[in-house]
């Protein structure tokens, strides 16, 4: 028993010095680095205050009691990412666009933590729930493969002009927005193929050693670069890939300590950098997009529930034509092309108010319930992964977005009822 306390002592120890790590990267990163070359977005110095650094150590050190130590059900992977990529970096990025009042950063963190607590209540015991086994998962597999190939070609009948190669995606983002309009059916499948199945597909690869599925995804990732100029499902493939093979593996437990360190070293990445060539590439396409970028944007939200000439109503948000992110677009980024996405909670705060809030927050803790549910019962790698991209799309999408024209919904529902191979057997519950 005292060997066990001592372990678990250790784990929190070192979870303890890696928020420290992470915390201090983030900090010299920006007062070196990113304020100044993202001046223009809005970002301002940060006065390194005794009040300041006190505020960030009790906020960071409290949104880490929420960053799992180990990885054992599908939930755990929204508390990893949420925690990551949100909690903290707002904690330590707060006055990214101007100092925040001690009571107004309270009240904006426990925004934030509302939908973790109440996703962590949701999820705490796992009821195990099974479900008729009709469908052969290799089978299913096989045509989600070949609608993967046929969607994508379908996609590219529409290709927009702009269509190319080159590393200038501007231009093939804004006509791809005329192109493929929101709720069309070549906009539906671009979605699903994009943000669900490539995803998915790369995932079974790793999970299964089924090479010849790399070989879709890849395809199928390079036709999207050339229609559409977006890069980051690249290296979400590649995450899919290498989670499903550490689940191969039996590494599970791992993957939290694993992303971590990638973490960490990202930001070594960084210092190496700078300090040899007082330039980063990492800094500028990795931790602004991944680390400065989220709180940046929950800030610009955060200011617009404040501003009474914006008109956000408690009880029904704001109705702005084309979506809320394109105000904060216009209004904080001066630019109204800008679709300024935030994470799930945030934006259905914006544009309905405290009732989709709530009503979201209660969705995406059902969700993962189900989840938790269903893995529990089967032991199903497939559903760790629903777990998994889930939690990546709420980081910054809408919730509705992200589990229905994303795919994630019907990926679930149609495993609901797959088989499993032998080496799924195992059934129990898990708290």
């Amino acid at each position: 028993m005292s060997i066990f306390v001592s372990s678990v002592k250790a784990k929190w120890f070192s979870q303890a010095i890696f928020l420290m790590l992470y915390t201090c990267g983030l900090i010299a990163s920006y007062q070196l680095f990113l304020q100044e070359t993202n001046e223009y977005l809005g970002y301002q110095p940060i006065i390194l205050s005794f009040e300041y650094v006190t505020c960030v150590i009790f906020f960071v050190l409290f949104a880490g009691g929420f960053i799992p130590l180990t990885i054992t059900k599908p939930s755990d992977f929204f508390f990893l990412f949420y925690g990551l990529l949100v909690l903290v970096p707002y904690s330590v990025l707060h006055p990214i666009m101007g100092a925040v009042e001690f009571g107004k950063m309270v009240i904006n963190i426990g925004v934030l933590i509302i939908p973790i607590i109440v996703i962590k209540f949701a999820t705490h015991r796992a009821l195990p729930i099974f479900f008729p086994r009709l469908i052969s998962t290799d089978r299913l597999v096989g045509a989600l493969n070949i609608f993967a190939i046929f969607g994508t070609a379908y996609v590219a009948l529409n290709a927009p002009s702009a269509a190319g190669f080159d590393m200038v995606v501007l231009d093939r983002r804004l006509e791809a927005r005329e192109v493929f309009l929101t709720g069309a059916l070549d906009a539906y499948v671009l979605s699903v193929v994009l943000n669900g199945l490539l995803p998915f597909i790369a995932f079974y690869s790793g999970l299964t050693g089924k090479r010849y599925l790399v070989g879709t995804v890849a395809l199928c990732s390079v036709m999207f670069f050339y229609l559409l100029g977006v890069k980051a499902h690249f290296l979400m493939a590649g995450v899919a890939w290498l989670l499903g093979g550490a689940m191969r593996v039996n590494e599970l437990s791992k993957i939290s300590t694993k992303i971590k360190v990638i973490v960490l070293f990202i930001f070594l990445g960084f210092f190496i950098e700078y300090v040899w060539m007082n330039y980063s590439f990492v800094a500028d396409y990795l931790i602004r997009r991944l680390f400065s970028v989220p709180p940046l944007l929950i800030s610009a939200y955060f200011d617009l529930f404040n501003d009474p000439l914006q008109g956000w109503d408690f009880w029904g948000g704001i109705d702005y034509p084309g979506g809320v992110t394109y105000l904060v677009g216009s209004e904080y980024f001066n630019d109204p092309d800008a679709n300024a996405n935030t994470n799930a909670f945030i934006h259905q705060l914006a544009s309905g108010g405290v009732p989709m809030f709530a009503a979201t927050t209660l969705l995406v803790a059902g969700v993962f319930f189900l989840i938790d549910s269903v893995y529990a019962a089967m032991r199903n790698e497939i559903f760790m992964y629903l777990g998994f991209i889930y939690a990546v799309l709420l980081v910054e999408q809408n919730a509705t977005t992200a589990l229905l024209s994303s795919g994630v919904g019907l990926l679930l529902i149609v495993f609901l009822i797959c088989d499993e191979s032998d080496r799924h057997n195992a059934t129990g519950s898990f708290e």
